[in-house]
């Protein structure tokens, strides 16, 4: 069973590590970088940062640390499927005002 204060000692420390980790990827990605190698770097650096805690945490803290990088991703997933949503209304609404549009021009020809 884990103790409580070490996951409350450990918890603020995954959390920062997880969102370094994972702005790291948004940048390699905005930067067009390969994210799979930079995901492999950042793995380096944090099996260095692991071995650097006493033994006794390793475990817990790479515990947190998974459940922190799984709390980020849900995160930019469901800002992705926002900007998707959106995006597709966005072209909906374009198609139909191109459609309309259509329409009366395609009215004009005929009646005019």
């Amino acid at each position: 069973m884990v103790d409580i204060e070490r996951k409350k000692r450990l918890r603020p420390i995954a959390r920062e590590k997880a969102m370094w980790h994972s702005e790291e990827l948004r940048k390699a990605a905005n930067e067009n970088r390969n994210v799979g190698q930079v995901s492999l770097d950042l793995q380096d650096e944090m099996e260095v940062f692991v071995k650097s805690l006493d033994e006794e945490d390793q475990d817990v803290f790479l515990f947190l640390f998974s459940e922190e990088l799984n709390v980020l991703t849900a995160q930019t997933n469901a800002e992705a499927d926002a900007l998707f949503i959106k995006n597709a209304n966005d072209s909906y609404t374009i198609s139909v005002i191109i459609s309309v549009l259509i329409f009366i021009v395609m009215l004009a020809i005929v009646f005019f």
